[in-house]
């Protein structure tokens, strides 16, 4: 099967075991209707704009230079993720609940399993600003209720996307070179991290007994989705070692790679914070006790600090080299093109040459290290890093805006994007096990 995916190169994926033709669940509604064709289509990359939308609420909410507009301006965009978020996740089951057999096809496609991951981080996303909009209100004292409820359905998915979704891979799918690996192998792998993010977050809003339970789940899952993303990171860098940068329009999506950098670097701060309150407080630990001395609080805090540093070092390595990569591209002459790319969306030398899919991968990725720059700000009171925060946070915001008007260019007005979908899980053309 030959595909062109939105975040990757075009891979070739076989299968094992027995074979059996998908076929269209009969009695659905017709393709030609312009909506239950994009139903029929529905990528679950779209929510990778959820995301992206998601994380632009929390940084304009927590600014590193607070201002009210800048609140107001993120109370927007969070609900503006909640619709997305809602019209999304309908249009998705709807096209499992209509078309069945595309669940089987998602599942087993390279790259759009890979994209489940996006469902449990967009919805983390809006728990986090959830948080920090209700956490110090008074007028809502049982707000911590539902997001704690909806922080363990989170953990569910997040979990579900990781562990199943690997399994998946490593049974199921099939890859016939190391050009066919790519950075959108990461995707569900994040979402552990992204979970452990927002369960530190929630922590101070919950009652003392719950604390400890939620620090240790909080850690276990970021421990599990670093070292993941660190052996997966270790992949890639050996496909690019051995077969160089992936072709034009894709490069962006290296960016993908700072994601579980900058994620990480945000989880084990407020992780530190968290842990440094709830310890001291341990009921039924005596008071000499190392893990509750006062030394033992200010140790983690500077510790989680030093392995924050140390994962956004990586990350500015890597958005560097995703820099140098897209400006080699974009010189004047370059035109490496192949088949591949002659026929995908974006059909022009460089990969700012026309919107694709993987220019999401600008927003969430990059978004992550301007929150981890904000939080080093507020823990070591560093302006460098504050306004690091600031820049990287505005860059975020006008991204998101222009890949915004870039899903009413080539998915509203025009069928470009659900077309890639299409051709990725086709039962027309698709042969499964």
């Amino acid at each position: 099967m030959n595909s062109t995916l939105p975040f990757s190169e075009p891979i070739n994926a076989t299968t094992s075991g027995s074979t059996c033709r998908i076929d269209e669940v009969k009695n659905t509604p017709s393709k030609d209707s312009w909506l239950w064709y994009r139903i029929h289509h529905f990528s679950p990359a779209w929510f990778a704009g959820v995301m992206g939308c998601g994380i632009t609420s929390t940084i304009l909410y927590n600014f590193p230079f607070e201002a009210g507009w800048l609140r107001i301006l993120g109370l927007i965009f969070y609900g503006f993720t909640m619709i997305l978020f809602s019209v999304f996740t309908t249009m998705l089951l709807s096209r499992f609940i209509f078309w069945p057999s595309q669940w089987r096809a998602v599942l087993r496609h390279p790259a759009q399993a890979a994209f489940l991951g996006c469902y449990p981080m967009g919805m983390a996303t809006l728990i986090n600003t959830t948080t920090l909009v209700f956490k110090d209100s008074a007028k809502y004292p049982h707000a911590w209720i539902a997001c704690y409820v909806l922080w363990w359905i989170n953990v569910g998915l997040s979990v579900a996307s990781c562990w199943g979704v690997l399994f998946i891979m490593f049974k199921y799918q099939r890859r016939s070179n190391v050009n066919t690996l790519n950075a959108v192998i990461l995707l569900c792998v994040v979402p552990l991290l992204v979970c452990a993010s927002t369960g530190s977050l929630v922590l101070p809003m919950l009652p003392q007994h719950l604390h400890m339970i939620q620090l240790v789940v909080s850690f276990l899952m970021w421990a599990n989705g670093e070292i993941l993303a660190f052996m997966l990171i270790t992949i890639y860098v050996y496909r690019l070692l051995r077969s160089n940068l992936p072709v034009t329009p894709m490069l962006i999506s290296s960016l993908l790679v700072v994601g579980p950098l900058g994620q990480g670097a945000f989880g084990i701060l407020h992780i530190g914070v968290s842990a440094s309150l709830v310890l001291p407080n341990l009921i039924g630990v005596p008071a000499q006790h190392v893990l509750v001395s006062e030394n033992a609080s200010q140790f983690l805090v500077y510790t989680t600090c030093f392995i924050a540093l140390s994962l956004l070092s990586f990350a500015f390595f890597w958005m560097a080299i995703t820099l140098f990569s897209c400006i080699t591209a974009c010189r004047p002459g370059y035109t490496e093109l192949n088949d591949n790319e002659k026929s995908s969306l974006a059909s022009l030398p460089g990969p700012f040459a026309k919107f694709t899919p993987a220019w999401w991968a600008m927003t969430f990725p990059v978004g992550t290290v301007s929150t981890a720059c904000t939080q080093l700000y507020k823990e070591l009171n560093l302006l460098t890093f504050g306004v690091l925060g600031a820049i990287f946070g505005v860059f975020v915001v006008f991204t998101v805006l222009l890949c915004l008007s870039g899903w009413i260019r080539f998915g509203l007005l025009s069928d470009d994007l659900f077309k890639i979908a299409e051709t990725e899980t086709s039962p027309k053309s698709e042969t499964l096990p």
